[in-house]
Order: structure tokens, then sequence, then C-alpha cells
């Protein structure tokens, strides 16, 4: 089946910096706080916040426009320049390969958080945040989040550590604004069921009132909460077309596989696939091998096209024999194995109708 070569990228990682300073010995903050305790935990993060943007404000960036984004909790800090390019997203957690690896605690997942980074306008970026199913989502004024799109800059609470995110190269032109604490403007928050891939005057607005634009979006899927009745054969389902409006995959191992449907709206949210408890009773047990990430692949839609982007996982996801990161889904149809050994698990993208 036939894909465009030129959307699929070899594993090739952001460039990642990491800077670790002495801790001043301040006290841990609780991990939950709860209503009462909100206030300061804010301040804490503001505090933490600072910080690393003081520290990191001379820092050159690896990319004329998209975000920096940037961990710090009491004195150590890391960070990664993520360009505004359909090619590059980055996965944050502690696991060893994230793009950007974050401190072990007990609120942060080993693949906790997908970014990825675009241009509103062909000149404003815009930061699009996605939480991995975690037990402990990202945070926004104490408020839990699982899916956003950002322009501006933006303080993430990640339990008690510190998430930056800071618009390139405009970190650096408005430097100024870190010494009188304005580096983080008011919040102007909207719900969405799309991402704003295009908004009308939203960069002459941001500039005049010096705001931050949230946009909150609907929470991802598991594939396991849309999987369909498994079947023994493969032949009775790969020439199952989809219905309107519905993309199908299947997925098989050895003689077993799995087929079903995938709305468009849930494609735009975003499908993760991996091995989690919670799908060993829902037919994906005969499929998914131990070799295949708990967290192993994301199935997003952008501008009408579908994405499959690996999520760090250890064994990998390959596209035509070659290790890939991100693989257009042709609306020709696309296979895609999960892991390269013997247990792999080959996905097969169906040939899909284009829609107006």
């Amino acid at each position: 089946m036939a894909s465009d070569e030129r959307d699929s990228t070899p594993l090739i990682r952001p460039p990642l910096r990491l800077v670790t300073s002495v801790s001043d010995g301040t006290a841990e903050p609780s991990a939950g706080p709860d209503a009462g305790d909100r206030a300061q935990q804010q301040a804490l993060l503001r505090e933490q916040y600072l910080f690393g943007a003081r520290l990191l404000l001379h820092q050159p960036a690896a990319c004329r426009n998209g975000y920096r984004l940037f961990w710090v909790r009491e004195r150590d800090l890391g960070w990664i320049d993520l360009e505004a390019s359909p090619e590059n997203y980055a996965v944050l957690g502690y696991h060893e390969q994230c793009d950007l690896q974050l401190p072990k605690r007990p609120t942060i997942s080993n693949r906790h958080v997908l970014a990825s980074c675009f241009l509103l306008d062909g000149s404003v970026p815009a930061l699009r945040l996605l939480d991995l199913h975690t037990s402990h989502p990202f945070s926004i004024d104490g408020q839990p989040r699982s899916s956003i799109c950002v322009l501006g800059p933006l303080l993430i609470g990640l339990g008690d550590c510190a998430l930056g995110c800071v618009p390139l190269p405009e970190f650096h032109q408005k430097a100024g604004m870190l010494g009188d604490g304005q580096e983080l403007p008011p919040l102007h928050t909207i719900e969405a069921d799309l991402p704003p891939e295009e908004l009308e005057g939203v960069a002459a607005s941001r500039a005049a009132q010096r705001m931050t634009h949230v946009t909150i979006l609907p929470r991802s899927r598991r594939l396991e909460d849309a999987v369909a009745e498994p079947r023994s054969s493969v032949s009775r389902v790969s020439g199952l077309p989809a219905s309107p409006g519905f993309a199908r995959l299947t997925l098989q191992r050895q003689q077993r596989a799995v087929s079903l449907e995938i709305s468009e709206a849930d494609l735009y949210a975003g499908v993760m696939i991996g091995r989690s408890e919670s799908c060993l009773d829902r037919g994906l047990r005969q499929v998914l091998s131990g070799q295949i990430s708990r967290l192993h692949l994301l199935l997003l839609a952008e501008k009408r096209r579908v994405y499959a982007m690996d999520l760090c996982s250890t064994n990998g996801t390959w596209y035509r024999e070659r290790r890939a990161r991100r693989v257009l889904l042709s609306d020709e149809g696309t296979r895609l194995v999960l892991s390269g050994n013997d247990s792999k698990v080959e996905l097969t993208w169906h040939p899909r109708t284009k829609t107006s």
C-alpha cells in the first residue's frame, strides 16, 4: 500500500539540553494539595517558573519559531526547544527514551505529555499539549486539563514540578517582562472540538491585550475504548470499508486480528494504542504482545491528514523496514509494524474515501 515517503521521518529527536544546580534546601511540597493549599502551591510553581525562565533567558534558541518547554523542581531543571513544524513533536516523561526527561515523581508518568507546535497565520507559534491518559493530568491554575492549544506563555503544573511554555522568539524579545513579573499575562480560555489551526486576528489581539489564549480540547481516547469484536481471520476484515465519517484499522499478530472503526472526531482528539491492564479483556490481549509499550503509538488528525506518532516506544514503530517516528497514514492505505522482533504486531490503515 502506498504512502507519502516525505511525511515519514526517521527516529531523530529535537535538541535536548539539561542543567542541574544544587537544591537550596526548600521543603518538599505535598504532591496533592487540597483546595486550601492551592494558592500556596500555585505561588511555589510560579516561583519555580521564574527561576527557570531567568536562568534560560540567555540560552540561544535551537529554532527560529516554536516553543521552549522547561521543567523546574526546586533548583533542578531541563528544557527543549520545539520547532513549529509538522515534522516535530516531543514526548515528556521520566522514561529514559522520552525527548524531554522529567524527574521521577509520584505524579509524573513514564510517558506523560505529548507536545507539538504549528504556526498560525504563518508566523504565530501555537503549542498543543496532550495528556497521555495519566493518573495525574497537567493543570492550569490548579485545574486539571487533558488536551489544550496555547498561544502565548503559560505555566503548567505537573504535581510539584513547574512546566514553563514560552514562545520563540518572543521569549527573548520580551526579556524585560521577567524583571517586573509580567512574563505570564492573563489567560483567555475557550472550549472547542477542533484545534485552532486558523484563528483570525489572534496575533493582533494577543499583541494588543498581552494575553495568553488557551483552547480546551476534548480528551483523547484509548484504542481499547473503541475496539471491536476480535476476528479469527484477517481476510474477513481486510476488505471492509469504513462507515462515512470514520476510518478503519486492523491490528494483527500471527493469525489473530482485531479490526475497528475510529471516528473523525476521535482522530482529531487523538487515539492511543498501547498495552495496559484495561485492554486485556477487550479483545486486544490476543493481539498486543508484551513487546508493545504501554503507550506505544498515537493516531492524530491535523488539517484532514492523519498521522501515526510513535510515543518513544521501547521497541519502535517500523515503516517499510525502517524505524519511524512519524508517518502520514495515506488515504490509499498504509501498513506499519509495532515492535521489530518475533512478537511484532502489524497495523493496517485501510484505504479511505476522501471527504470534502
